[in-house]
């Protein structure tokens, strides 16, 4: 049995956003209009699979029925292009790193050195310590701020 949900219902309202006409989305999924109402309401799981050929079908991102129900196809649009624009910058970035392959090696080392981890770097502004000026790497707690008085 399906299970009844606030999911179902919002991506069957994201449904009805893109397309008014039953008899064209129970053409589109193959079924009944009946089964395309069940679906709507939640009593009737949509599957991946009916998202796919609807997203497909209507030219657009499968994304969308999963965002927000405030956020329209153009948003999701916008969304997927930021993610890509991101992704494209990362696998860059991991191929720049993959290229000189004793960097991360070197970075940890200089950092042992120092007596850092990458815990401490990475925390340091969130722990309340700075480095101190002379480059040494040692840890200095900050100054608590006096307050004016």
């Amino acid at each position: 049995m399906a299970r009844r949900g606030s999911n179902y219902t919002a991506i069957g309202r994201k449904i009805k956003n893109i397309s008014k006409n039953q008899s064209e989305i129970a053409r589109v999924l193959g079924l009944t209009q009946q089964s395309v109402s069940g679906k709507f309401i939640g009593k009737i799981a949509i599957s991946v699979a009916d998202l796919e050929k609807l997203s497909a079908h209507f030219n657009c991102p499968i994304i969308y029925f999963f965002l927000p129900e405030n956020v329209n196809i153009a948003q999701a649009e916008l969304i997927i292009n930021m993610l890509g624009n991101f992704h494209e910058g990362l696998l860059a970035a991991l191929k720049d790193l993959s290229s000189r392959p004793n960097y991360i090696q070197s970075y940890v080392a200089d950092m042992a050195s120092k007596g850092m981890s990458l815990y401490d770097q990475g925390h340091k502004d969130s722990l309340g310590v700075s480095s101190d000026d002379d480059g040494a790497g040692e840890v200095q707690p900050v100054p608590a701020a006096v307050p004016a008085g």
